[in-house]
């Protein structure tokens, strides 16, 4: 059987386009899975990243705490910076913490004692009912917003309350984390010379108050 020429080169072109197609096909199939894996990479670390965050920049005496980044209670961004002559002493707390609370007398008799040699500043962690917090009961000192995140990185936020105290250069002179008890509230009198009243009892929850099922 004899072949036409012509039939002949148009095979021939038909099967180099199917070759033509394959290829383009192959690298599309193969952008688009690049693409997959991709998008795929960037869910698992933002997954990552949601479920593990930063740790807390740890934070050492004699470190330098240069100026932060705060907000007054109007939302208003200030740069907070550390002045002399007199040695800081930053109380990190929220209004919502139940051992903040507890700590109140402490605090205010260390401020009592102390305002005219040391200078206190209030960073709150939360901006919830921080407003309605200082209406109920003022706390002795300037108080801002604080964010957490740089809490963490800046002054190696761990929990509230706690205190750092600067010196009159701006560097770490102690980092006391938690309420002023037991060993604690031995260093901090034996620091600042002085006594404090401990921790307010817990709260009494009447019953009464108690809505029955």
């Amino acid at each position: 059987m004899l072949e036409n020429p012509e039939t002949l080169g148009f095979c021939k072109l038909l099967s180099k386009g199917s070759s033509f197609a394959s290829y383009i096909f192959l690298f599309l199939f193969s952008f688009s899975l690049l693409g997959n894996v991709f998008l795929g990479w960037k869910v698992q670390s933002l997954r990552f990243s949601l479920t593990h965050p930063p740790a807390n920049k740890e934070v050492r005496i004699g470190q330098h705490v240069g100026t932060l980044q705060v907000a007054n209670l109007e939302g208003v961004k200030i740069n907070l910076k550390h002045l002399g002559p007199h040695s800081t002493v930053l109380y990190l707390f929220s209004p919502d913490c139940h051992w903040c609370s507890r700590n109140r007398a402490n605090l205010e008799s260390l401020v009592k004692q102390h305002s005219s040699d040391f200078k206190f500043i209030g960073l709150s962690l939360d901006e919830l009912h921080l407003k309605s917090y200082l209406a109920e009961d003022p706390l002795p000192f300037p108080v801002y917003i604080y964010d957490r995140q740089r809490a963490a990185s800046e002054l190696g936020f761990v929990g509230t309350p706690q205190t750092i105290v600067l010196s009159p250069d701006g560097e770490i002179v102690h980092n006391w984390i938690g309420v002023y008890d037991g060993l604690q509230k031995q260093h901090i009198e034996s620091y600042f010379k002085t006594t404090l009243p401990g921790l307010l009892p817990e709260p009494i929850v009447s019953t009464s108050s108690i809505q029955q099922p």
